[in-house]
């Protein structure tokens, strides 16, 4: 048997096996996203909120400055 053929059969054999691997790790992923989503969810909506409420806050500071520049001019 040639250098080639091996590689061939050998690549053929591992492929499955791989893809097996890569399944099962998806699957675990699934599993999980499901068990942990009624925690993940809310603090990710509470995340988004406070994330959200500080970028308000942030930017009301740079009107209030770019406000009293130009009052003062």
């Amino acid at each position: 048997m040639a250098v080639l053929e091996k590689l061939v059969k050998a690549t053929d054999n591992v492929r499955p096996k791989y893809r097996a691997l890569q399944k099962g790790k998806q699957d675990d992923e699934k599993v999980l996203s499901d068990m942990f989503k009624p925690v993940v969810s809310p603090l990710s909506k509470l995340w988004s909120a406070l994330s959200l409420q500080s970028l308000r806050r942030q930017i009301g500071s740079l009107k209030w400055i770019s406000w009293r520049a130009c009052a003062s001019h």
